[in-house]
């Protein structure tokens, strides 16, 4: 299979995608390397959740990412859906967060817009009423909550599709099952990627890995602190549509799908490349998603399913070009946030590629201050 390029992207998840689809936009010959099928681990396993506000008590540098990422989705989307026929289902419902009792609705969601609304979002505070006249389906144990309008949420396994269609297109090149085994290099300079199959040589190495960037990153001789973190979710069939918009809550997210299910999650646990389904996991996000829609429970129960999110030691993305490499860039680490920052990671990564352009508030997202773990 040796091939040349410009570009080889290892990993086919929504980042390595959304990379892939920038750089080949831009004219740069792209080839990707996927071990499994594109889009089959933590991008097909997530919510599709459009959630800037989730990290509006983290690091600020964080909250602006994710925010003018989510900016970018009403522009892209039409476009992408254009080129390649694939709806992707991208709805601007806003996201409705709520209340189990006064005291979260006091201080949690309080707290919440007052730091929106701080950076321009658009949120309208709602007593328990006008809840429940919004979403008739919520449990009477729900008081209060915000209607976040600038969020949104997106079938995120039709978007990994139509990304590398949309890459397809402009000329990339995807090799699914292709396991890459190693570099070829010289003096700190990148030149191939080793492959089960052969070898690509390329002017640029991407790595988009996720959970697996750790162990990626270890070959080129820095250490990327990314490991997984399971995510366990479910889905639940409904006789009849039960909400109009996701809610989210303390007691997690509950996402409305097309096909009139409703999907449940999620957890967060850290126990290595184990990706079970756990009947003690499953009872928790069943009894956590009735607590605030209790029709879910006439429901039937038709999948349930689990993905790696790349967690990040700092609880901060990895972005930008490797440390003592020329020509090698990671995109990794978004831990729950990969769907909501694939537009901007793609911006950041093409922008280093093609124009060579590094933007310095984006320093806080760099591997090298990783350099001398």
């Amino acid at each position: 299979m040796d091939q040349t390029a410009d570009v080889v992207v290892v990993g086919g998840g929504v980042i390595g995608c959304f990379i892939a689809y920038e750089l080949s936009k831009a004219g740069l010959e792209v080839v990707v390397v996927e071990k499994g099928q594109v889009g089959a681990e933590a991008s097909s396993a997530a919510a599709g959740l459009l959630v800037p506000l989730h990290m509006a008590e983290e690091e600020r540098a964080l909250f602006e990412l994710h925010l003018a990422s989510t900016k970018m989705f009403p522009t892209f989307v039409p476009e992408l859906e254009e080129e390649t026929g694939i709806s992707v289902e991208y709805i601007p419902s806003g996201i409705l967060r709520v209340a189990l009792n006064e005291k979260e609705e006091t201080a949690r969601l309080s707290q919440f817009q007052k730091l929106g609304e701080a950076f321009g979002m658009a949120i309208t505070r709602l007593d328990a009423a006008e809840l429940h006249s919004l979403e008739p389906a919520l449990a009477p144990i729900v008081c209060g909550g915000i209607l976040s309008h600038d969020e949104a949420y997106i079938n995120n396994g039709r978007l990994v599709l139509a990304l590398a269609r949309g890459a397809s297109v402009h000329n990339a090149r995807f090799h699914e099952g292709c396991l890459a085994t190693g570099v070829r290099r010289t003096n700190g300079r990148f030149l191939a990627l080793q492959t089960n199959e052969g070898e690509i040589s390329a002017g640029h190495l991407v790595v988009a890995t996720g959970a697996w960037s750790r162990i990626f990153c270890e070959a080129l001789d820095m250490t990327i602190p990314v490991t997984p973190a399971r995510g366990q979710m479910l889905a639940v069939a409904t006789i009849q549509r039960l909400l109009q918009r996701p809610i989210n809550s303390s007691s997690g997210a509950l996402v409305p799908r097309a096909d009139g299910s409703v999907h449940v999650g999620a957890t967060v646990e850290h126990v290595g490349f184990d990706k079970r389904n756990t009947p003690e996991a499953i009872a928790d996000l069943l009894e956590r998603g009735t607590t605030v829609v209790p029709a879910l429970s006439d429901g039937r129960v038709e999948r349930m399913w689990s993905g790696f999110r790349p967690f990040c030691e700092d609880g901060l993305p990895v972005i930008g070009g490797l440390p003592t490499w020329e020509n090698v860039s990671v995109a990794a680490g978004h831990f729950t946030m990969g769907i909501t920052g694939s537009p901007i990671t793609a911006k950041i990564i093409k922008e280093l590629i093609v124009d060579g352009h590094w933007d310095q508030s984006m320093e806080i997202f760099s591997p090298a201050r990783f350099a001398d773990s």
